[in-house]
C-alpha cells in the first residue's frame, strides 16, 4: 500500500476533486459498475497533510438481474510532496484505504459512520474503526464537560 503521486495535482482542490468523481467501469460480460460519492465527503487536516473522508455508494447491475446497492467509507491520506521532479515545484499525492483495512485515522464525522453502518458479516477491521471513531468523539464530549463543570 504506497502512495500514488501525481504530477499534476500542485493544488489540493484538483486532487480532492479527481478522488471524489463518478467512476462506471463496464466488464466483458456486461455488468455495470458506478460509483459515485454519496452524499457526503470534507478534508481534515492541515496546509501541507490530511485525511480525505469520502461515502461512496457503488451499485452493480449485471445484466438481466437486480442491481445491487452498498455504501463504504473511503479514507484517503493526502499529502503535498516538494521537489524539483515535480511540474511547479510540487505535488499532492494520496494513499487510499477503505474503513476496512482498520485506518489510524479517527477525524471521520459521525454523520458518515451512520450512513455505513460496519458490514454485516465483514471485516471485524470495519467494526474495531467504526468503535475507535465513535469513542473518541465521546471521549471529546466528556472532555468539554469536564471543562465546563470545572469553569463554573
Amino acid at each position: 500500500m504506497g502512495w500514488t503521486i501525481p504530477y499534476d495535482m500542485p493544488h489540493r482542490k484538483d486532487l480532492i476533486r479527481e478522488r471524489v468523481a463518478e467512476r462506471v467501469w463496464i466488464k466483458p460480460d456486461g455488468t455495470t459498475t458506478v460509483s459515485k460519492v454519496a452524499l457526503k465527503h470534507c478534508y481534515r487536516g492541515g496546509m501541507r497533510s490530511g485525511v480525505l473522508y469520502t461515502v461512496w455508494e457503488v451499485t452493480t447491475s449485471p445484466e438481466g438481474a437486480e442491481p445491487a446497492t452498498h455504501r463504504f467509507i473511503e479514507i484517503d491520506l493526502l499529502k503535498y510532496y516538494r521537489g524539483a521532479e515535480f511540474t511547479g515545484g510540487g505535488s499532492w499525492g494520496y494513499k487510499d484505504m477503505d474503513c476496512c483495512c482498520g485506518p489510524c485515522e479517527t477525524s471521520c464525522p459521525i454523520s458518515y459512520l451512520d450512513l455505513c453502518p460496519p458490514h454485516p458479516g465483514g471485516s471485524e477491521w470495519c467494526a474495531n474503526w467504526h468503535t475507535k471513531v465513535r469513542e473518541r468523539y465521546a471521549a471529546k464530549r466528556e472532555k468539554r464537560v469536564l471543562k465546563v463543570v470545572r469553569s463554573t
